[in-house]
């Protein structure tokens, strides 16, 4: 429920509510390499580059074809 949420909110361009609600679901499901993308995508809109980075590090370790998402 709080990556779709994250999901409206990102697509509406409110990145810091999409923040707030993927970082809800990564508080609850830590293994969700989904989330951590999309919190990547998310902090990356946000000028937090190197955020962003370890995220998209953190998705791609969980589930190696994120690697080329991106």
């Amino acid at each position: 429920l709080h990556r779709l949420r994250g999901t409206a909110h990102y697509r509406l361009g409110d990145y810091k509510q999409a923040q707030v609600a993927f970082g809800q679901a990564l508080s609850l499901d830590k293994s969700s390499a989904l989330s951590y993308f999309l919190m990547g995508c998310t902090l990356a809109k946000l000028g937090q580059g190197a955020s962003a980075a370890a995220h998209f590090h953190q998705a791609e370790m969980l589930d190696p074809h994120y690697g080329a998402e991106r």
